[in-house]
């Protein structure tokens, strides 16, 4: 028996996996699926939401970290083809500012761990 369809018809959940507040990585779609989670351009992107609006948990950011390191290993992921969901041009045309982090900040914290990049989008800023 098939499961059940999700929200919009969907056969799962558009997303390959969610990052909660504690750090706990809960799989989404299998990485070789193609997502649902960028109209119109899912095509050949692995998406990671990260629980949250523009406010996030170090356990994150360390989590995040530890699996596009993973991922980047395992897919051969050059450096520049890392995106915020913003960046797409359908998510643009939406409104879309998730996840609400300035791609360059992000960048700068993940190749050169570089915290205070990402100070402003820490609770408490810890």
């Amino acid at each position: 028996m098939a499961p059940p369809p999700y929200g919009r018809g969907w056969s799962d959940i558009g997303y390959h996996g969610i990052i909660d507040p504690d750090g706990t990585w809960s799989q989404g779609r299998g990485f070789n699926e193609q997502g649902a989670h960028v109209e119109s351009e899912n095509d050949g992107n692995i998406g990671i939401c990260l629980i949250g609006t523009d406010l996030f948990t170090r356990a994150q950011f360390q989590t995040l970290r530890s699996k596009i390191d993973s991922l980047r290993m395992l897919y051969d992921i050059p450096f520049f083809k890392i995106y915020c969901h913003y960046q797409f041009k359908s998510a643009q045309a939406q409104g879309k500012t998730c996840p609400n982090i300035e791609i360059n900040r992000f960048l700068s914290w993940y190749f050169y761990e570089d915290d205070a990049a990402i100070q402003p989008y820490l609770h408490n800023g810890t």
